[in-house]
């Protein structure tokens, strides 16, 4: 069941001859010196002199669209991108993702000048359309979207400089993979795939390496998948003519993690939110209820706000967001059961999300269509950012704590481009990186830390069907205590 794939070094690569101008004893010693020493060294003394400054970008494209659910209107790419970020000039620039042969230090400086001007900033085997993307550990896990068979899952060890090295790879028992999380313990991760509303338990291994797949949890969608094998322009024509589940998050849970924990699936299909239990020992996992939305609501991702007493859905057909307040005490319940009954009895009907608002994410009166893609909690909890695709906008809220998360619009504002898919803040939180999928392009967004707006810098990098963009180090909120409202 696993799959592992090393990368190699190329044995096809020649090595440079050099004659040099200077021909003094001590450059011929430090020359010797630099030929006879450990390459890995050598490697590790030239990344420490010319390691690049600014955050690492990695950015996702698509690379097929014939096998994609939708249809994007960009420029098909090659597969994953590499840049840096650099706050001082608000600059991206390419960021090389192979590491390169070197033989001495003459080669290391003029290899890694040619690095720019042969692009090797992208890496093209991890395609078709690589997408959601997520680091753990310095480990980067990568999925890849596509309805006419299994989506791949790549993980990757990720060095200082930026570069990647394919660790391991496995199937994700799904189509159109779109989420992986990696549960809190190390042990397994949990992958979503679109196409068939399946959820995959991978176990991973000691090096955080992908192993196998423990167990799926299939909603009614995977059996309508294999029996009908519907085609895109079905897909397109009944959004929700079957299940579609879209991400997987952990509910909150304290310091001592339990055998079981739970987990909310949104179903864009069922339109609904799922609760999942993993079983932490042996790797399975089971339905435990689900909340219902709003008919025409198209569920599609979900985030905790750092108080972990509420969390809020975007929901993609209607362009609106729910808050949601949590209850950890029925949460408490729903895995204080399946304790009891060690695994053998799972509530479905103990909910733990309450909806208490919904809020648009477009302009009064607007016309038009538009659908919500991209939805995350600003750096220091105060506002909350959606990208609306097709009406190309970025729409920020107000938090208001004192009103239990409850949401106010402050602004709805360009996303600079065509069909914002997606959106990463840099390390400082000041910066807001957009991947605007249909005109190819990435831009970049002054943060107002006092008021949360948006400010369009100018700098904009063209990229390939750019669909997903993942900052590291990332800049998330850090969760607080597992409290109940009011408490």
């Amino acid at each position: 069941m696993k799959q592992v794939n090393k990368t190699k070094p190329d044995k096809n690569k020649k090595t440079k001859t050099r004659i040099r101008s200077r021909d003094s004893q001590r450059t011929n010693i430090k020359h010797n010196e630099m030929e006879n020493a450990d390459p890995n060294m050598m490697q590790t003394q030239f990344t420490q002199q010319v390691m690049p400054q600014g955050a690492k970008v990695y950015v996702s494209s698509y690379s097929n669209y014939d096998l994609l659910a939708h249809q994007p209107h960009g420029t098909e790419s090659q597969g994953l991108y590499g840049f840096r970020f650099h706050p001082k000039d608000i600059s991206l620039t390419p960021m090389p993702l192979t590491q390169p042969a070197f033989v001495n230090r003459q080669d290391m400086q003029d290899d890694a000048q040619e690095q720019q001007s042969e692009h090797n900033h992208v890496i093209k085997n991890v395609t078709p359309n690589p997408a959601f993307m997520k680091v753990y550990d310095n480990k980067l896990y990568l999925v890849t979207e596509r309805i006419d068979q299994e989506g791949s899952i790549y993980q990757f060890e990720m060095h200082p400089s930026g570069c990647l090295d394919l660790q391991s790879t496995l199937l994700a028992k799904g189509r159109s993979t779109c989420y992986i999380y990696k549960d809190r313990m190390g042990k397994y991760a949990l992958v979503v795939n679109y196409w068939d509303a399946t959820v995959s338990v991978v176990e991973l291994g000691p090096q955080g390496e992908l192993m196998q797949v423990t167990d799926v949890h299939r909603r009614p969608g995977y059996t309508y998948v294999e029996e009908t094998k519907p085609k895109r322009i079905d897909h397109q024509q009944r959004r929700q003519g079957w299940s579609h589940a879209h991400c997987v998050i952990p509910a909150p849970e304290d310091k001592n993690a339990l055998q079981f924990a739970l987990y909310y699936v949104p179903d864009l299909g069922e339109e609904c939110i799922h609760q999942l239990v993993l079983d932490r020992n042996n790797g399975t996992i089971h339905h435990a209820g689900s909340l219902f939305l709003k008919k025409g609501h198209g569920p599609r991702h979900m985030v905790f706000h750092p108080s972990n007493q509420y969390a809020y859905i975007v929901n993609e057909l209607d362009s609106t967001v729910d808050l949601l307040h949590f209850d950890p005490q029925v949460a408490e319940e729903i895995l204080d059961s399946t304790v009891q009954s060690n695994g053998a009895t799972i509530p479905t009907n103990l909910i733990s999300l309450q909806v208490k608002q919904t809020i648009s994410t477009i302009p009064d009166g607007h016309v038009g269509k538009t659908h919500c893609a991209e939805i995350k909690v600003g750096p220091d909890g105060k506002f909350l950012y959606v990208a609306n695709r097709f009406s190309d906008t970025i729409a920020v809220f107000r938090i208001n704590s004192d009103r239990d998360g409850h949401l106010s619009l402050i602004e709805i504002v360009s996303s600079q481009g065509k069909t914002p898919r997606h959106f990463s803040f840099d390390p400082s939180g000041k910066f807001m990186i957009v991947a605007n999928t249909d005109s190819d392009s990435l831009c970049v967004f002054h943060v107002m830390q006092d008021t949360g707006r948006l400010v369009f810098t100018g700098n904009m990098v063209n990229t390939p069907s750019p669909n997903y963009v993942l900052v590291v180090p990332e800049y998330e909120p850090a969760p607080g205590p597992v409290t109940r409202l009011g408490a």
